[in-house]
């Protein structure tokens, strides 16, 4: 910038004793740059104006002094400008002459307040240079003198030039301060200021923006979050963040705060403007929490919580060996170590492992894994290798008959596919015969419905209990329970143990034990039933894989198999299972808490208990420890300890349980005035269904997981959405039914059934028991002959008066342990005093007798059913009442 300043001034004319005014020029050229050099052309006043010289050219005498020219007027600077300011002498200079300058006031504003320039010789102006600094700091318009000085003699007069600084810097700004900082989870709340540089006269809303990684009203808390007021004639004002205790172990996450805009206009925005906030835990978790591990096997521990910097130490003296990435490796001998994880803060979590060594068991009598194979995707498979020195392999020379290798089926590991028509590994082994103990424990996955589907066979094929094997699914005609995991004891029957309804998206563990006198199911680590049975298994017949002798061929998937010709102790049974459970990721209920990756809640998602019950609630899998929580009803859960009490008044409540890795699962418990069921049917929950479709699967509302099924697409009975009351009900037609996998009380136990039926007509409506004898059958049936409802057991038929069978009713069917009863819709019908004898054979079907035979008459149902309520025991009045209000309150029936 270039600024023209003018100075008057007078001078004598020696000769006319005149007086001249005459205009100069001072010429200030400034920059804001660096380097600027300043150019002035001197220009005497007289000779530039010839008009103002006299008339006569009169020659001066000599000059030995001058003097400087006042400047009167008050210069403006800036912040952060180069100013060269030029100034004037009266005469020209004699010589060189030195110049002395000094800048007066209290100000900062200079790099440089002194210094001294040259007049040179002939020359009657000479230039200072005034720079000025660019702070960032407001300060009030400042003033200053400059004083111009000489200690030659020739210059007689010093004089001041007045000058002031601008300030470019706004009067008021906000900054946070300090860009970072960091809070423990549980830690009293943060206080993170934000600070003015000036106390405002005015009270200032100050708004910031909030982001990052960590969650709003999760990990953190900010009342009036995005928003601040800081009071007149304040300083400072603070953020308040709160980071609230949880069960959740999560890494270190961050909030971050930024200035965003504030409502005077006069106030800016200083850095720093950001400030970033790093939450850590005060947990610190590692996964697996526990495991079983195979010697000379690998193990990655992960960490989690804490400040993130963690070391990983093997707690106890061991042949195994853990690196600085939390990666195991398990030494020759089995064994139990702890392994210890701890942060830079000193929080720590351990891990006991199990490192199991099957090989080390003389009674290992064969072990099979698909990923010993080194095959490639959809291969044939023509010999898979015992893993145990015994050799033991299977084969199959036969291309047309091998089964496939699948990868990547059960967390990213392979398995065997069988086909289910001819695939089959045979094998030169007999496990076990006789009535020794045995123990197989088999993981299959990719189930399919059809009829003798066999896993494993071997023995003989004639008399009863002379072979021994495992069959999955099995159809809902076959003998006994179907739909579930049986047991061959002879070519043609399979006895059930488990009272599972297999999956074919499910993976299972598989434990199939015989003592000597007891089969025994335990399904992911779970023990699902024990039925007494005598073994005869015979040497005729090798083990075989996939078939039962020459018929029976499986369908599905196996990844690995071990068999033990003993009954292994639990302790043994349950690493091999925990071992399986990590490998496959699959949750296993164990007294070793085998721990997985995500929770399970073994209920099938609905449970249902009485008023004022207590039940703790289970957790299979997750990373303990847990937390509980009531979402919604009445009723109430420790947090801890997941203890549930029920209200004392019936209702809908909803839980959720979470670990601490954040993995949750949710239930919706049913809080009744009656006991809680042996198993529910209520159609209600079942969200899958669709008008007129066929129906495969029923879930038990009971929480015990006696669910039913019908596998059989020509015995699957309908589903109807909107029959009685607008609520849904099953369509039987003649010729379908549903198993249930599970067997009622038997014997003379007592037990309770509450049944909605409507447009009743004829058939079985539920039977459970024997057949061959008649003394040994439970049945409820439809006599259509003479509009009447049956109870048919100890070979006798016990009939009711005659109602409407159209009509939508309630019965109730119930044995005392001396009184077999039935009630219609709170009537009496039938009290009979009797003893029973029901077998354990059959287990119950609703819409079939067990034998199917027209000779019985109408074995089939043909009408609806909209709901089926199984108790264990015999209600008393009270409950028996409870069930019928509920049910007539919910299809609207009226009782008496």
């Amino acid at each position: 910038m270039k600024n023209f300043y003018t100075l008057f001034f007078k001078t004598q004319n020696m000769l006319t004793n005149l007086f001249f005014t005459i205009t100069l020029s001072i010429g200030i050229i400034t920059s804001s740059g660096c380097g600027v050099t300043a150019f002035v052309t001197e220009v005497d006043p007289i000779q530039s104006n010839p008009s103002l010289a006299p008339e006569l050219p009169i020659s001066p005498p000599a000059q030995t002094s001058l003097k400087l020219i006042e400047y009167n007027e008050t210069l403006t600077l800036n912040e952060g400008e180069k100013t060269a300011l030029i100034l004037f002498s009266d005469k020209h200079a004699p010589q060189n002459l030195e110049i002395n300058w000094q800048i007066i006031g209290e100000g900062t504003d200079f790099l440089l307040k002194s210094g001294n320039t040259t007049l040179e010789s002939g020359k009657k102006s000479f230039s200072i240079s005034l720079d000025t600094l660019n702070d960032s700091v407001y300060n009030p318009n400042r003033n200053y003198t400059l004083r111009i000085t000489s200690s030659n003699q020739k210059i007689e007069n010093s004089i001041d030039v007045n000058f002031n600084v601008i300030e470019d810097d706004p009067q008021y700004f906000i900054r946070f301060g300090s860009s970072s900082a960091s809070t423990i989870e549980g830690q009293p709340a943060l206080q993170i200021p934000v600070i003015i540089n000036t106390p405002h006269t005015n009270s200032l809303n100050i708004e910031y923006l909030v982001t990052g990684s960590a969650t709003s009203n999760i990990d953190y808390i900010i009342t009036q979050s995005g928003l601040i007021q800081l009071p007149a004639g304040q300083t400072q004002a603070n953020i308040e963040l709160f980071v609230p205790e949880d069960f959740v172990v999560e890494s270190p996450k961050n909030v971050i705060l930024s200035l965003y805009r504030v409502n005077e206009i006069n106030v800016n925005i200083d850095t720093p403007s950001q400030i970033t906030i790093q939450i850590n835990d005060n947990d610190l978790a590692i996964s697996p929490l526990s495991a079983s591990v195979l010697t000379q096997d690998s193990l990655q521990f992960i960490a989690q919580g804490g400040n993130g910097q963690f070391t990983y130490t093997i707690m106890t003296p061991t042949s195994s060996q853990i690196n600085n990435q939390g990666l195991l490796t398990t030494g020759n001998t089995g064994e139990i170590l702890t392994v210890r994880i701890q942060d830079g803060n000193g929080l720590f979590a351990e891990s006991q492992i199990h490192v199991i060594d099957p090989k080390s068991n003389p009674q290992l009598g064969l072990w099979l894994k698909a990923d010993s194979l080194t095959l490639n995707d959809n291969d044939q498979v023509s010999n898979w290798l015992d893993e145990t020195s015994n050799s033991r392999n299977f084969i199959q020379n036969t291309s047309s008959a091998r089964p496939l290798y699948i990868t990547n089926q059960l967390n990213n590991k392979p398995v065997i596919r069988f086909d289910g028509v001819n695939d089959v590994l045979t094998s030169s082994y007999v496990p076990v015969t006789s009535n020794n103990p045995r123990s197989i424990t088999t993981v299959i996955t990719n189930l399919f419905y059809k009829i003798n589907s066999a896993v494993y066979s071997w023995g003989g094929t004639y008399y009863w209990g002379d072979a021994f094997g495992l069959i999955v699914m099995t159809q809902s005609n076959d003998s006994f329970i179907g739909n579930t995991f049986g047991t061959y004891l002879h070519s043609n029957t399979a006895y059930p143990s488990s009272r599972a309804i297999a999956s074919s998206e499910t993976p299972y563990i598989i434990t199939h034990q015989y003592d000597g006198t007891k089969l025994h199911y335990f399904i992911n680590g779970e023990a699902k039933g024990t039925s007494t049975h005598s073994a005869w298994t015979k040497s005729d017949y090798k083990m075989r894989i996939g078939s039962n002798f020459n018929t029976g061929f499986f369908k599905g998937d196996i990844a690995e198999i071990f068999v033990h010709q003993e009954q292994i102790n639990s302790t043994e049974r349950e690493g091999i299972e925990c071992y399986l459970g990590r490998k496959y990721n699959i949750s296993v209920t164990s007294s070793l808490n085998c721990s997985n990756s995500h929770i399970v809640l073994p209920y099938d998602g609905n449970l249902s208990l009485s008023v004022n019950q207590t039940h703790s609630i289970q957790v299979n899998g997750g990373q303990g420890p847990f937390a509980f929580k009531l979402l919604s009803g009445n009723s109430q859960i420790d947090p801890i300890t997941g203890l549930f009490t029920s209200a004392a008044t019936p209702g809908v409540n909803r839980i959720r349980v979470e670990d601490n890795w954040g993995n949750g699962a949710e239930l919706n418990v049913y809080v009744n005035n009656f006991p809680r069921p042996l198993s529910w049917i209520d159609l209600s929950l079942e969200e899958n269904l669709i008008p007129n479709q066929n129906i495969s699967f029923l879930k038990d509302k009971s929480g015990r997981k006696n669910n039913w099924a019908q596998r059989t697409t020509a015995n699957q009975p309908i589903y109807l959405s909107n029959h009685i009351n607008s609520l849904p009900a099953i369509q039987f037609s003649g010729n379908q039914f549903l198993s249930g996998s599970f067997l009622p009380p038997t014997s003379a136990l007592t037990r309770t059934f509450a049944i909605v039926l409507s447009e009743a007509e004829s058939g079985v409506v539920m039977d459970y028991g024997g057949s061959i004898n008649c003394g040994t059958r439970f049945a409820f049936k439809v006599n259509s002959a003479n509009n009447n409802l049956q109870m048919d057991r100890q070979c006798l038929i016990n009939s009711s008066s005659a109602i409407n069978l159209a009509e939508n009713q309630i019965v109730i069917v119930k044995y005392t342990g001396t009184q077999l009863q039935m009630r219609r819709n709170g009537v009496p019908l039938l009290s009979i005093t009797t003893g029973l004898s029901t077998s354990t054979n059959y287990g119950i079907r609703i819409g079939s007798s067990h034998t199917g035979n027209s000779s019985e008459g109408l074995p089939y149902l043909t009408g609806k059913i909209a709901e089926v309520i199984a108790f264990d025991s015999s209600l008393t009045n009270e409950e028996q009442t409870a069930v019928e209000n509920y049910l007539s309150n919910k299809f609207n029936i009226p009782l008496p």
